[in-house]
């Protein structure tokens, strides 16, 4: 089970894990064996299965076998019998964790030309994402990972990723942060994104105020 990238501060704790174990394989491991029977009931799909069960192993090596994910009806996720805050991501090949005070979010996107066809719903006009390494593929996934993000953060419903989530300009580099701002009226205010760019994917995070 190898842990690509983790990171602690005072506020909270990151870790991502690249998936290289077949479902089948994950199934085996003690911190997976117990929600099996739960990854089979909730999701058709091997693939899901595989992210599903690869995010408890990911917690158990972070938080230890005590720790447990549940979710509130809007289907956000909170550790059971903690008021630690969690948050939760995974795409293909990889899954992240992100364990704060206050509430967090994170979203982790593996690189690919699929964002070319959903960023006409991501990206407002006044957005123009800068090229990374002569490839803007990796700016326009960080605008729309830092949206999701900030969406998991909200945790409301009606958020229009274009008109309501806007980023200021950056200049991409391997890491560092940027600021996103959620304009919606009632639900008004800023976000700290902080940002990786691994190995085909990119990562981002926040961690708002308790």
């Amino acid at each position: 089970m190898p842990i690509a990238y983790t990171h602690t501060e005072d506020t909270h704790t990151l870790a991502v894990w690249d998936v290289t174990e077949t479902y089948r394989e994950l199934c085996l491991l003690p911190p997976c064996r117990p929600h099996v029977e739960e990854a089979e009931r909730r999701f058709s799909s091997t693939a899901r299965r595989t992210e599903w069960l690869a995010v408890r192993a990911l917690l158990h090596a972070v938080a230890g076998p005590e720790a447990r994910i549940a979710y509130l009806p809007s289907g956000r996720p909170y550790l059971t019998g903690s008021d630690t805050g969690i948050s939760i991501s995974h795409t293909a090949g990889h899954a992240a964790i992100l364990l704060g005070r206050g509430t967090v979010g994170i979203d982790i996107e593996q690189y690919g030309p699929r964002i070319r066809r959903v960023a006409p719903r991501i990206l407002h006009p006044s957005e123009h994402p800068l090229p990374y390494q002569g490839d803007d593929t990796w700016t326009m996934l960080l605008h729309w990972s830092a949206k999701e993000a900030a969406f998991k953060c909200l945790d409301r419903e009606g958020i229009d990723f274009q008109q309501d989530l806007r980023i200021a300009p950056f200049t991409p580099a391997p890491a560092g942060r940027f600021q996103l701002s959620c304009l919606k009226p009632g639900m008004e205010t800023d976000f700290t994104v902080r940002y990786r760019i691994g190995e085909g994917y990119v990562l981002t995070y926040i961690v708002a105020s308790p």
